[in-house]
């Protein structure tokens, strides 16, 4: 065997330190709780490592076709702690809603409820109120994020059930 299957061979036997109890306890509640997937499947990984498992057999359960990606997770949590496992922020221009303001969820939800046909008053409303232009296209991205973030499709649901009581 050459110096390169050694090392290539060798990444994929490696482990992570063997974790505290306080560790362990953390990364068991990120997993469970945390709303970003990326960073549930980092602290799984994390803990299939702890519990003996191979990065090979991680990547299966995981299915992940790249082995190195989980080796990569294990020098950032080495490096970083808890911290590496998050996303790096992502470039480009930020959101002219947020399904993460109160008040941009409040405000477009009033406006549907009063025009659920016609978003170009929704539109409207939002620009007078926030003072953001923006196109129909945008609207129905936000729309779409609503309805696939569970936080935000449980507010709007709770909200929905208050009012009709």
């Amino acid at each position: 065997m050459g110096t390169f299957e050694m090392v290539f061979c060798y990444s994929f036997m490696r482990f992570i330190t063997e974790l505290s109890k306080a560790e362990k306890i953390t990364l068991k509640e990120a997993q469970k709780k945390h709303p970003n997937a990326r960073f549930r499947n980092r602290c799984l990984a994390l803990l299939l490592s702890d519990s003996g498992k191979q990065i090979k057999e991680i990547a299966n359960f995981l299915s992940i076709s790249k082995k190195y990606t989980i080796s990569r997770w294990f020098n950032d949590w080495e490096n970083y702690g808890i911290a590496g496992l998050l996303d790096a922020p992502k470039s480009g221009r930020p959101s002219k809603l947020n399904t993460k303001d109160n008040r941009h969820l409040n405000l477009v939800h009033r406006l549907l409820d009063k025009e659920k046909q016609d978003l170009d008053i929704v539109i409207h409303g939002v620009k007078e109120h926030l003072k953001v232009d923006m196109s129909k296209r945008t609207l129905n991205r936000f729309l779409k994020r609503l309805a696939t973030d569970g936080d935000v499709l449980d507010f709007v649901l709770k909200r929905n059930r208050i009012k009709k009581k």
